[in-house]
Order: structure tokens, then C-alpha cells, then sequence
């Protein structure tokens, strides 16, 4: 994950932010159970701070990223799940040339990707 950013062209644009972000989601999943026990006490909170019986999507607006990290344990993916993952990433930001800036340099991702393919078994 951390050779990704050297193919990026600069941490200034408006895609990196949300690009790491889903980088780290390929790769890592937070426990189910730790996450429905936050969301519970969540609710908990959420209740005695005056919310009326709050719906899920409220109460997973108020969990901040602080909190997951803290409460929920994060483990790898499987190898072969963290390639695809990874691959429809970085697919997914790769426009038609001249479309808009785009946030990696495609050689120097691609060849990132081949070297890091290499290191998956190793998570």
C-alpha cells in the first residue's frame, strides 16, 4: 500500500484522498462483529443525547473513522479478493487520455502493481 502513492502525480489532487481510502479498503476489512457492537453503542449514545429511535443510516453517519479504528479490528483480505480489488481500482480512475488529469501515472502504477502482486501472499 505504500509504494501506491509514488505512482500517484501529486497528493494535491482532489482523487488522492479517496483513492487511499479505497486502496486501504482493498486490502483491509473491519470484524462484523466489533462494527455491530460499535453500531449498537452508537445507538446507545445517540438515544441518551435525544435522538428518537434512530434508523441505521443515522447511526452509521455518526461513526467516525476515529471510532472504527479504535473499536474494530481490521484484518486482511484473502490474495486473491485484494488483486481484483485493487485492479477494478485502479480501472476505475483510468479515463479516456485528455478526459481530466488523472490521479496515478499509468506505468507507474501498473508496474507498482506488478511488484506489489508479488507481496499479496505475504498479508
Amino acid at each position: 500500500m505504500r509504494r501506491f502513492p509514488n505512482g500517484c502525480t501529486t497528493d494535491k489532487h482532489q482523487l488522492y484522498g479517496p483513492f487511499m481510502a479505497k486502496l486501504s479498503g482493498c486490502i483491509f476489512k473491519i470484524d462484523e462483529d466489533d462494527y455491530t457492537l460499535l453500531k449498537r453503542a452508537k445507538r446507545e449514545e445517540l438515544v441518551l443525547q435525544g435522538f428518537s429511535d434512530p434508523s441505521d443510516k443515522d447511526v452509521v453517519k455518526h461513526i467516525t473513522s476515529h471510532e472504527v479504528a479504535r473499536h474494530c479490528k481490521r484484518a486482511t483480505r484473502g490474495t486473491q479478493q485484494t488483486e481484483q480489488l485493487i485492479r477494478d481500482l485502479i480501472l476505475s480512475l483510468d479515463g479516456e487520455k485528455g478526459t481530466y488529469v488523472t490521479i496515478y501515472m499509468r506505468w507507474v502504477i501498473e508496474s507498482m502493481f506488478v511488484l506489489t502482486y508479488l507481496h499479496f501472499h505475504c498479508l
